[in-house]
């Protein structure tokens, strides 16, 4: 029974010296990405979850989800039960909501989201949520490829849009 008893402790302690070890290394690991690795990817990743994009534009929030539906040219609702997929979640007259994900797991998600402001209308787009993979963001030429369409769509209907960028400190 003794010796049963010292093979659990000894199994136990070499058990959580592994464990320290391998959160170490992991933690090692992660800031080499983030500053050695990757760095360009980190901080490319890092400025568009924490970047919104405002637009003002003449034309009608309608119209403008409308041919942004068209432009960025995704289907409507998770397709694929498990490859991650871009696709756009919701979609109303004021809102389209875009997601790279699959039934099993979503990447990230963001969302377009407009308001009349008398006869213009204001909007902003954002990256709500996202992962990473050892500190860096996940599907960073997906995320550009959004806000790209989403950019050139408004500017077809409206070649008078006017798009800044705001930052905040979530990423």
């Amino acid at each position: 029974m003794l010796g049963f008893v010292i093979f659990l402790v000894a199994f136990a302690v070499i058990f959580g010296i592994m464990w320290l070890i391998r959160k170490g290394t992991n933690a090692a690991w992660k800031q080499a990405n983030q500053k050695v690795l990757f760095r360009g990817s980190h901080q490319e990743g890092q400025t568009l979850v924490s970047t919104a994009v405002n637009i003002d534009t003449a034309a009608a929030a309608a119209d403008v989800t409308r041919a942004v539906r068209t432009g960025v040219d995704l289907p409507d609702g998770v397709q694929s039960a498990v490859i991650g997929q871009l696709y756009i979640e919701t979609a109303t007259d004021d809102t389209v909501s875009f997601v790279m994900g699959s039934k099993v797991g979503t990447s990230f998600r963001s969302v377009l989201h407009l308001e009349p402001n008398g006869d213009r209308t204001r909007g902003v787009y954002t990256i709500t949520n996202w992962t990473e993979s050892d500190g860096i963001v996940s599907n960073i030429k997906e995320m550009q490829f959004i806000e790209r369409r989403i950019r050139e769509s408004i500017l077809a209907l409206d070649a008078g849009v006017a798009f800044a960028t705001s930052t905040s400190a979530r990423a």
